[in-house]
């Protein structure tokens, strides 16, 4: 999405950064702990069945975004890219 404007788009971060400074996911495990997320998102997706209740789908939409910027997979524009995942998925 930003590999136009940033050389570093597209790539996990290589770095101990994260919001405020704090890193909560050490640059090495990036990958494993976005790969564990979609798992997780897909598996309990899956288990809401094909008429979730709105209240479960927010709960969903809410601990996949809050986990994702907890990993802050990115150097920057983790906020933006998150926002975009959340459109996406809705």
């Amino acid at each position: 999405m930003f590999a136009p404007l940033l050389d570093w788009a597209g790539r996990t971060r290589s770095q101990d950064v994260g919001s405020g400074g704090i890193a909560n996911v050490p640059f090495a495990r990036v990958r494993d702990e976005l790969r564990t997320l979609t798992n997780d998102f897909g598996e309990r997706l899956v288990s809401l069945g094909k008429d979730p209740a709105l209240e479960d789908l927010a709960c969903l939409m809410a601990d996949a975004h809050h986990r994702f910027q907890w990993i802050h997979p990115f150097f920057d524009a983790n906020g933006r890219t998150a926002r975009a995942l959340d459109h996406f998925v809705l």
